[in-house]
């Protein structure tokens, strides 16, 4: 942020705006127009997005700073090192710059000096990917009314054939540049080859009324074809596209209630985001919201938020049964980490206490499944040092409280691979307990209400939900 007479300033179009406005009040020959030339100066290395803009008002209003200016600019241009800006910290970013870095930096020397820096400038624009293309785009459209059709060129290609992100940003950058029919044309694109654009403009009722209608059809149909991603978590107050659609105007209330009815009757879901979508329609009606809950009730799809009733407690040969189930897994995982693993620390945890037990369950409010309860009476706890990278490890008997109050903060889980262990389904889970952390102390797995507990195993992708259930 910077301070200028006109009160302070955060972001570069303001500060060159303020600029322009001071230099309109001051004498040619002036301390005070000298100051503000070397803030416009100062620009250059605010950051790489401000270098094109600072460029332009220095050439079009402080002259003079031009020739330091060009000369600081080259400078970064031929030793990246000694640019404060510069993306480094490792040989790789040092080996790989990032390439907006030099197109932006070549783009401002265009500005200043058009004779010896515009071909180069111009071929790199050409030539450089679509990602940072369409980050340069705005700054390489500041050379003139030529350089700015090659560069909606450009990013109308970006948009009709890059990835999702790429896409997205090409998009936010024709309407940067104010070219309104383009950016249409581009979400249409966009929505036809399924790239999602929820993003582009938030909110969205804030959209150009040319625009709104072409971004509320890619709002609805980001909703159809991936509700989970489009959808707020139940409970939440956060906008999505059902609250950021319906707050454009009643006439889109139908399309709204349409996609989400479709989702709630739709079998292929998974059984959380059909019940997100039946919460949802709340915004539509309270009406709607019953219906799509009886529907679902009728249909057998179980809602993943509803606390599940406690197994009856098990009777004394049962018990029996399971506490010896228990106890040779226990043995096999025992033998196995012994087998496999010779020389390594394995710290198994004492048997936890009935006691320590029943005051878990106290503090948690809820009866830990019988086959978890077996388990604590045989190890406490799983850690290792230094086994295997990723092995997951199991927390204390005494700390599930406290990773409940943490999952209750967190309010969401997720798994990249759901297995036949666990219900097939994601979302928001209130009231499970964490019991399984990875090295990085992400959770990885939760009690299961039945059948023994397993030997842990690594999982595949860190911070991935691999066993869950809900506490009985």
């Amino acid at each position: 942020m910077l301070l200028l007479p006109q009160g302070p300033v955060s972001d570069t179009a303001a500060v060159v705006a303020a600029a322009r406005g001071r230099l309109a009040q001051l004498p040619e020959r002036s301390l005070q127009r000298e100051g503000v030339g070397k803030v416009l100066k100062h620009l250059l290395v605010h950051g790489f997005d401000a270098r094109p803009p600072a460029a332009k008002a220095i050439a079009e209003l402080t002259p003079s700073e031009v020739p330091g200016a060009v000369t600081q600019l080259a400078g970064f241009l031929a030793d990246r090192g000694t640019d404060p800006n510069a993306l480094r910290g490792d040989d790789w970013w040092d080996e790989h710059p990032p390439a907006h870095e030099g197109l932006l930096t070549l783009v401002a020397l265009a500005l200043l000096d058009r004779p010896a820096y515009l071909d180069a400038a111009e071929q790199a624009f050409r030539t450089v990917g679509g990602h940072p293309a369409a980050e340069c785009a705005a700054g390489f459209a500041l050379l003139g009314p030529a350089q700015e059709a090659e560069a909606v060129r450009r990013l109308r290609s970006i948009a009709g054939s890059e990835p999702g992100g790429t896409a997205a940003l090409a998009v936010r950058a024709l309407l940067a540049l104010g070219r309104i029919a383009e950016t249409a044309e581009a979400v249409a694109d966009c929505s036809t080859r399924g790239v999602a654009l929820t993003s582009v403009i938030q909110p969205l009722v804030s959209a150009p009324p040319e625009l709104l209608p072409v971004l509320v059809e890619a709002h609805l149909e980001a909703l159809s074809q991936v509700p989970q991603w489009h959808l707020a978590d139940r409970g939440s107050e956060r906008p999505d596209s059902v609250s950021e659609v319906l707050s454009c105007g009643a006439e889109y209330r139908d399309r709204v209630r349409d996609v989400l009815r479709s989702v709630v009757r739709s079998s292929g879901q998974e059984p959380g985001v059909r019940w997100q979508a039946a919460e949802r329609l709340a915004l539509v009606s309270q009406e709607e919201q019953a219906q799509a809950a009886t529907f679902l009730e009728a249909a057998g799809v179980v809602d993943p938020l509803r606390p599940l009733s406690a197994p009856p407690e098990p009777v004394a040969q049962d018990r029996t049964a399971l506490r010896a189930a228990v106890t040779g897994v226990w043995g096999r995982i025992e033998r196995q980490l012994a087998d496999r693993f010779p020389g390594f620390e394995v710290r198994l945890g004492a048997a936890a206490t009935p006691e320590e037990i029943t005051a878990v369950e106290a503090e948690l409010g809820v009866q830990l499944p019988h086959s978890f309860v077996e388990s604590l009476q045989v190890h406490r706890s799983v850690a290792f040092g230094g086994l295997v990278q990723g092995m997951p490890e199991q927390s204390d008997v005494s700390v599930l409280p406290a990773n409940s109050e943490t999952e209750r903060a967190n309010d969401y889980w997720s798994s990249d691979r759901p297995d036949t262990e666990i219900r097939q389904d994601r979302g928001g889970r209130r009231g499970w307990i964490p019991v399984e952390l990875e090295p990085d102390g992400s959770s990885t797995r939760r009690s299961r209400g039945s059948g023994p507990t397993r030997p842990p195993r690594r999982s595949r992708s860190s911070g991935s939900a691999r066993w869950h259930s809900r506490p009985c």
